[in-house]
């Protein structure tokens, strides 16, 4: 009686972080946790095809530079455009990486592996929309 005591309470803890978890990124399972997130941007470059190519320099928190055309580019160099600020979910919400771009607005995403593409692709679902984009994770030079 014990044994199926202790069962059914886990499978209510279980259930329970789901619903909690029911969001606009409901079912959005295998979420990296905000040290495995951290391991994975920090010094790296973030870039979505034609959208984002982003240098994220820190830790848990730090800047993001637009990589552009590089550094020495005279025309189109690399620019700080924003932070950014890791955090670990409270109670059963993931945990996230918030983006800060000032007047360009603030964007909190949950981030996991995505199944059947190359190593260093990454879902990111965006917390209050749900929204997912593809996002490349590369250490070294730009994408």
């Amino acid at each position: 009686m014990k044994t199926a005591c202790i069962a059914v309470l886990a499978l209510f803890g279980i259930a329970g972080n789901a619903v909690a978890q029911a969001g606009p990124c409901g079912g959005f399972g295998g979420v990296k946790t905000a040290a495995d997130i951290q391991t994975l941007l920090a010094g790296k470059y973030a870039c979505v095809h034609n959208q984002w190519n982003e240098l994220h320099s820190g830790g848990a928190s730090g800047t993001l530079t637009d990589f552009k055309k590089g550094p020495s580019d005279p025309v189109n160099p690399s620019e700080q455009v924003g932070t950014y600020t890791i955090t670990a979910g409270s109670g059963a919400s993931y945990d996230r990486i918030q983006y800060n771009y000032g007047a360009g607005g603030k964007f909190e995403y949950a981030i996991k592996p995505k199944p059947g593409t190359a190593a260093g692709t990454y879902s990111f679902c965006n917390i209050s929309t749900g929204a997912v984009i593809t996002v490349t994770v590369q250490a070294g030079t730009s994408c």
